[in-house]
């Protein structure tokens, strides 16, 4: 079942949606403290629940990376010469971009700076820095803990994953795909990265009442649904919202939606012409969850049949 369901498809030829974007807390392995920003400078401490400053929106770059932003205040972890800070930085540089490696055996990870990929996030001397590192340092060891937030703005008690697998959302489209005989897509880091950057732009608008609104990126498609966390993976509501729901209401004959019932969702996950799709996820403070798509080329103009 699908509670609290909400679609939002933009049908015309302007139109344009992790592991894209987790919130998450940063937690060292060495101290058991918290990476944060609430004293202005980057530290690890311990923390309160209702901190904002320990939460932290990983965010997937166009070229496979993160961005590590401050879910406080939107700045972003980033390196001034050797030195770690939380900056209004060009996210687009590679000093404001990590790579974020899991531990082999191990639930931790490190974390390596792009710029200077010697360099990894560690307490060593005590404080937060980004040095080089042995490899037997726990010290250089965090966990991602990953969590949804409350209507009170907390931590939920049984806090949703969002991580999202990327192959597992293709093949969901892609099965949708097959059923009609159009070839597979295949998988945009570009795309994905647009859909996070406007994902993660409206998740802020989201304080109350779910916000779905589109980016108006021109040449891109882009299906939106947004619910509550209900332990629904992005692949599943994509099969649920965009084909369970959306299939019954497509003429396979015409191959367009029977009068005026929605299927515009659907039409853009099957167009024939779309090659590319790329997809993330956003958390709002409500706990709710956005999962945007973007596609190229573009499907759902000209009254064109689907396929």
């Amino acid at each position: 079942m699908i509670t609290k369901l909400i679609l939002c498809c933009l049908v015309m030829s302007t139109t344009i949606i992790s592991t894209a974007q987790d919130i998450a807390r940063i937690k060292s392995i060495s101290n058991n403290q918290y990476l944060n920003v609430e004293n202005g400078a980057v530290q690890t401490s311990e923390i309160k629940d209702d901190w904002l400053s320990a939460r932290w929106d990983l965010v997937k770059t166009a070229d496979g990376h993160y961005n590590i932003v401050s879910n406080w205040k939107g700045d972003v972890l980033n390196l001034a010469g050797d030195r770690l800070q939380c900056t209004a930085a060009d996210r687009s540089s590679d000093q404001a971009k990590w790579d974020i490696k899991k531990i082999e055996g191990s639930d931790a990870v490190r974390i390596y700076n792009v710029a200077d990929t010697a360099l990894a996030i560690n307490v060593e001397k005590g404080t937060a820095a980004a040095t080089t590192i042995g490899d037997d340092w726990p010290s250089a060891k965090w966990v991602l803990v990953m969590m949804s937030t409350s209507t009170a703005g907390g931590p939920s008690s049984n806090p949703t994953f969002l991580t999202m697998n990327e192959k597992a959302v293709l093949e969901a489209h892609n099965k949708l795909r097959r059923e009609v005989g159009v070839p597979d897509l295949v998988w945009s880091n570009e795309l994905a990265a647009r859909a996070q950057t406007w994902a993660y732009e409206l998740a802020k608008k989201n304080m109350g009442e779910f916000v779905l609104e589109h980016s108006q990126t021109k040449h891109i498609g882009e299906n939106i649904v947004g619910g509550f966390v209900q332990g629904r993976t992005p692949d599943q509501a994509v099969t649920d919202a965009w084909g369970d729901n959306e299939k019954p209401n497509f003429d396979p004959n015409t191959r367009k939606c029977i009068g005026d019932k929605e299927c515009g969702h659907y039409t853009q996950v099957v167009w024939r012409n779309t090659t590319q799709v790329g997809c993330a996820i956003a958390v709002n403070p409500n706990g709710k969850y956005l999962l945007i798509c973007n596609y190229s080329p573009p499907g759902n103009f000209n009254n064109q049949p689907a396929f």
